[in-house]
């Protein structure tokens, strides 16, 4: 898993055999560490240089934090058009799924798996519907749906590896990302993938090593990543099927993700080294904030321009954030 949450954080896959980011793995593979490449990167993608006045530095949007009482670390991951924010929080180094709602922040299902062992909750719909991953008692990732009621569902596509859940439509359509392996049980990619409340469906960029799907609007929308075996590039699905491609800085050798989409279409994600972005239509990036060299991610973002995300403090504690459109 420590492979994907490298993606996560913008890393690509590198040719080192010995890396956490190599993209091939074989059975009886012993953990890797991060090679001093991979910490480098990591470095460079967030730095920890930080300004006090960088919140009122940014004329376009208003920001609070998101910090759960007494976390060593809180994330915010999405938020639906009633306000209700999602992620993760932790206090003891093991995270735990999280749902804020009416300025309360609470602990999901508690009782099941995502209160034993880490979670995190990525999506939530209008409907309260919440979607996500969790590790098994064997260190297997799943992909999970909880329903509004707190009936919670596990989800796996058929034959993969580790399956996560990264985003939920109005309809209950859930997007997110598995691994592939051989009969022998080797790596092969990381493919994207939309469940539909009954089937799964694989969602590949066209001639992509990896691809990984973090978003879906009503209109069946997609945004995600994709990779060329070492750069991340973001992308678009429209609603018909055709992948656009978008990388916030063409032709250099820097990542981009895409990460959330609202109803209009409006999405949010971030680029190398550590910066968030909103995208309006095709071309249009406006930054969210710049902490000055801190590290922030936007995440999510509803249909009347709220955008949650994570902020990297001067102390390398992460906060999670919301953002008002002023």
């Amino acid at each position: 898993m420590l492979h994907e949450e490298g993606h996560l954080a913008g890393l690509g896959h590198i040719p080192d055999p010995n890396a956490v980011m190599y993209p091939y793995y074989t059975v009886g593979t012993i953990r890797r560490a991060l090679t001093d490449s991979e910490t480098d990167g990591l470095v460079f993608l967030y730095p920890t240089q930080h300004s006090a006045s960088a919140w009122a530095s940014n004329p376009k949007f208003e920001f609070t934090s998101i910090d759960f009482p007494g976390a060593i670390l809180t994330y915010a991951r999405g938020i639906n058009d009633n306000g209700d924010i999602v992620g993760g929080y932790s206090t003891d180094g093991t995270l735990h799924a999280l749902l804020v709602k009416g300025g309360k922040y609470i602990p999901l299902a508690p009782g099941t798996v995502l209160g034993r062992n880490n979670s995190e909750a990525r999506g939530i719909n209008a409907g309260g519907e919440i979607t996500g991953y969790f590790f098994d008692d064997a260190g297997i990732n799943h992909g999970f749906a909880l329903s509004n009621k707190g009936v919670l569902k596990q989800l796996d596509v058929p034959g993969a590896g580790d399956t996560a859940a990264w985003g939920i439509n109005n309809r209950g359509s859930v997007v997110g990302s598995f691994d592939d392996y051989d009969p022998l049980g080797n790596f092969i990619a990381e493919h994207g993938f939309i469940w539909d409340g009954s089937n799964f469906s694989v969602v590949d960029f066209p001639g992509a090593a990896d691809t990984r799907a973090y978003g879906i609007n009503d209109r069946g929308e997609m945004v995600g990543d994709w990779d060329d075996g070492f750069i991340v590039h973001g992308f678009v699905r429209t609603s018909m099927g055709q992948f656009v491609n978008f990388d916030a800085h063409p032709g250099l050798p820097s990542f981009t993700d895409l990460r959330g989409v609202n109803a209009t279409g409006e999405t949010v994600g971030l680029y190398s080294p550590g910066h968030a972005f909103r995208l309006d239509g095709a071309t249009t990036l406006t930054p969210i904030f710049d902490l000055n060299g801190t590290s922030t991610t936007a995440w999510g973002i509803d249909g009347s321009g709220r955008i949650v995300g994570n902020y990297r403090a001067f102390d390398g504690s992460w906060h999670g954030f919301l953002a008002l459109p002023k």
